[in-house]
Parts: C-alpha cells; structure tokens; sequence
C-alpha cells in the first residue's frame, strides 16, 4: 500500500467542508479580535472595536466571498449599533463625494 493510495476519512454528511480561505479568515479574525482586546487601556473602547471592525472588515473583504458593499454596510451598521459612532456621522460621511460605497 502507498501513501497515495490512502483516502482521506469522509467529513460529516452534514459538515460542510470549509475552503482553505474560510479557515483562514477566521484564523486571523479571532487573532485580530484577540490583539485588539489586548492593546493598552489608554485607547477607548470605541477605539478597540473601531480596530477590530476595520481588521474584521478587511478580512470580509479579501477571504470571503460575500459582497464587498454587504461586508461595508455591516461594519457601518455594526459601528452605529455599537455606539462607535453616531448615525449623523455615518449618513454625513456616505455624503461626501469621495465616498461611493
């Protein structure tokens, strides 16, 4: 028998099996979530989540396949629901021209 010849085991028929990039992602968004709780007392609240939702957002961006305007609205939504952010400063900032979001 070589090694080639052996079969991986069959996943759950119910398990499905994650892409290389899905495991990836979650990797370093737990990584990313981690080292922002981590950093000095000196920075806000706000300011943590406002990291963890840019570093979470990124990795939306560039391992997945959702859509990169769902992945934008839900780190948007998830700044105002945190009280990150006002919703005033999230509408005037989809005002300005530079964002096309």
């Amino acid at each position: 028998m070589r090694l080639n010849d052996i079969k991986p085991p069959a996943a759950w028929p119910f398990v499905p099996a994650l892409e290389r990039k899905t495991i990836i992602a979650l990797v370093l968004a737990l990584i990313s979530i981690t080292g922002v709780a981590a950093l000095p007392a000196a920075l806000s609240i706000g300011g943590k989540i406002a990291l963890a939702t840019f570093a979470l957002t990124v990795i939306g961006w560039t391992l997945t396949k959702l859509n990169d305007t769902f992945v934008a609205l839900i780190a948007a939504a998830g700044l105002v629901l945190s009280s990150t952010i006002t919703s005033e400063n999230l509408f005037a900032s989809l005002g300005n021209s530079v964002v096309w979001l």
